[in-house]
């Protein structure tokens, strides 16, 4: 007998997707997942486990059309980087006529180069750039400096270097072809700035955006470019620049008005405040934001409940979130830091919360000493604040 409470189909069972599993079981759903993995730990907790790998797309829709007899299909959700479990979950939702990520939307979140070419194309503020395979054979390059980085990233901020001059450059393209998903490199014009990351609902061609919270970024004397934290809210917020930039979001999601789907869409602003896009996540976000920063910040809003909502398209208008100032530090357990209140994470991190923004962006330059990190960028919010100068 179906459940009236409906099926959400999970692709992956992994660590990542299991917030998602439960909080769908939260909300009286069954769940059937896929992952090729035997021992994946979604599977404990899923009403049915596909075996199956998320990429292998012909073989997951071939078992959910056997079953489909006996479950009321609702959803489907895939926390995830890679292109082809994305477009798993895609396949699954046509399929099955349930909300979601559409091809094109799947192909500038996986793909920066495609990202790039269609901000071009739709007048859209976007680092200029080239593509490039790991011999550094492809269009023109942008003037140094410029920022490399892999086309179609799989793990965080691996493989991203700042290239000042053309002697470095194919090393650098050598290291990220390597850990770049379809081993092609993008090369993009350095802006120097500060970046933040807005997480929004989009649906019917229509962005609501959520919150906004600032990406700590900062780059080494080689070159590497190294997320130092996140925080909330975003220095930036209830400012006209975040407004401009909420605008061109709206912009962007218009183009997309099959897809319905949470997006985390990253913009760097110079410090004039233009922004400019570098990065859209179908991903629902690494496990620091969701887990941990997210949660510890508010506790009026389940972020994985809200995932499932939007993937039913039960989602009526975007939550109202207010959060008080957290931050969350990398990598800094054992550091004598001067703050108010401190929490470890349990992931080697640090979560600080004071009572401003400002406060908590101030402990970066402690940071950065208690650590000795040797910069040649740091982070663009301590230029804002006063704190440092960029070097």
């Amino acid at each position: 007998m179906k459940n009236r409470d409906g099926t959400i189909i999970s692709i992956g069972a992994g660590a990542s997707q299991l917030p998602l599993i439960q909080a769908a079981q939260r909300l009286g759903r069954e769940v059937v997942a896929v992952d090729q993995d035997p021992e994946a730990p979604g599977f404990a907790w899923a009403d049915l486990a596909i075996r199956k790998s998320t990429y292998d797309t012909g073989a997951v829709l071939a078992v959910l059309r056997e079953i489909q007899a006996d479950y009321n299909f609702v959803g489907v959700v895939a926390r995830t980087t890679a292109a082809g479990a994305l477009n798993t979950a895609v396949a699954v939702a046509q399929e099955f006529g349930l909300p979601g990520l559409t091809p094109d939307l799947v192909e500038i979140a996986t793909e920066k180069a495609n990202l790039r070419e269609f901000c071009q194309a739709h007048d859209l503020p976007v680092p200029p750039g080239c593509r490039v395979d790991a011999l550094v054979q492809g269009d023109s390059l942008p003037p140094f400096p410029v920022i490399v980085k892999p086309d179609m990233t799989l793990a965080g901020k691996t493989g991203i270097r700042l290239c000042r001059d053309r002697k470095n450059l194919a090393g650098f393209v050598a290291e990220a072809a390597q850990v770049s998903g379809n081993r092609l490199v993008e090369i993009a014009a350095f802006i120097p700035g500060l970046d933040a990351t807005c997480l929004c609902w989009v649906h019917q061609g229509k962005a609501q955006v959520i919150t906004w919270w600032d990406e700590l970024v900062a780059v080494d004397q080689n070159g590497r470019v190294l997320g130092l934290g996140v925080s909330l809210p975003a220095f930036l917020a209830e400012t006209h620049i975040l407004a401009i930039a909420e605008a061109l979001v709206a912009r962007l999601v218009g183009h997309f008005p099959a897809a319905t789907a949470l997006l985390l869409i990253s913009c760097r602003f110079t410090k004039e405040g233009e922004p400019y896009f570098i990065e859209v996540h179908a991903d629902l976000g690494g496990d620091t934001i969701a887990e941990v920063l997210w949660p510890a910040a508010q506790t009026s809003i389940d972020f994985f409940e809200l995932a499932i909502k939007v993937a039913e398209g039960a989602l009526e208008e975007a939550p109202s979130f207010s959060c008080r100032p957290t931050a969350l530090y990398y990598g800094v357990n054992g550091l004598n830091l001067p703050v108010t209140a401190l929490r470890t994470t349990g992931f080697q991190d640090v979560l600080v919360q004071q009572g401003q923004v400002e406060e908590n962006l101030a402990l970066l330059k402690d940071i950065i000493q208690a650590r000795n990190l040797r910069l040649q960028e740091w982070p663009g919010h301590l230029e804002l604040l006063g704190i440092k100068e960029r070097r």
